[in-house]
């Protein structure tokens, strides 16, 4: 009977629970709204979004959110709203114990600065590219030059790594800069600092200046980046501190093997 008695006692209890938790979501989800909050998340660099400007975008598209019921409030809504921004790399909403909406957004981080075809935009290491905006300044290389190929529509239209996967787009030059500024981005030697300039040629070698030395350094194509920064760092340590930091006007590690110097011309 003891035994009988625990068991019944155990159901009970666990019946009581259950009524109560359910009691509980029912009045949550009666009770109204009580804010909105947005985080945005963007690592130490400089988002090109603010919490105040995504705030306004999303009581504009939901109007009222704030005074609705919780149970009716569509946070999956809210997602695929803010997910068009083409700022925003991934996002996340839900409603609070306390009964407000957060929205938790990661912001895209861009690795170059694109001046293109008259177009100004900004690359993420996805491969994504958006639009500049005006008073917010990302510190990233800038890339520019001579463009061999057009692009059509708008940047949030070019999706970049799946042109670097494309047998004929792969060769584009904008898939040139994007390959050389992702690794500049992903290198853990530091790269990304040494260099404030991407520039295309009208060959379609690929160039780099330097923030520090006066001249321009020539990668040519983005294939086998590790062995010709490896070069380079190797050349940087040991050979311009024995010629001179002023010595050399270009400094090439095109071809394989080879770290090719073009002294300056001295002025008489």
């Amino acid at each position: 009977m003891k035994r009988k008695g625990k068991i019944i006692l155990f159901i009970i209890s666990v019946v009581a629970i259950v009524v109560a938790v359910a009691a509980a979501v029912v009045i949550r989800g009666n009770s109204v709204v009580g804010g909105l909050t947005v985080n945005i998340k963007s690592a130490g660099y400089t988002s090109l979004i603010s919490r105040s400007e995504m705030e306004r975008s999303i009581l504009e598209e939901f109007p009222g959110i704030t005074s609705r019921r919780v149970r009716d409030v569509n946070t999956k809504s809210i997602e695929s709203f803010m997910a068009k921004n083409p700022y925003v790399e991934s996002v996340h909403a839900a409603v609070s114990v306390g009964g407000r909406v957060l929205v938790n957004i990661v912001a895209r981080r861009p690795i170059v600065r694109v001046f293109y075809d008259n177009r100004d935009f900004y690359m993420d290491g996805y491969g994504h590219c958006f639009a500049s905006r005006a008073g917010v300044l990302c510190d990233v290389p800038v890339a520019n030059g001579v463009f061999r190929q057009r692009l059509k529509g708008e940047p949030e239209d070019l999706d970049i790594s799946k042109m670097a996967g494309d047998t004929l787009k792969s060769a584009y030059d904008i898939v040139g800069v994007w390959k050389l500024a992702k690794f500049l981005d992903d290198s853990k030697q530091g790269y990304s600092l040494l260099f404030d300039q991407i520039y295309v040629d009208d060959n379609g070698d690929l160039l780099l200046q330097p923030r520090l030395f006066n001249h321009e350094v020539v990668i040519g194509s983005p294939d086998k980046l590790e062995d010709k920064f490896a070069r380079l760092k190797i050349f940087y340590a040991k050979g311009l501190p024995h010629a001179g930091y002023d010595s050399y006007s270009r400094v090439s590690v095109k071809f394989d093997g080879q770290v090719v110097c073009t002294k300056r011309k001295q002025i008489k």
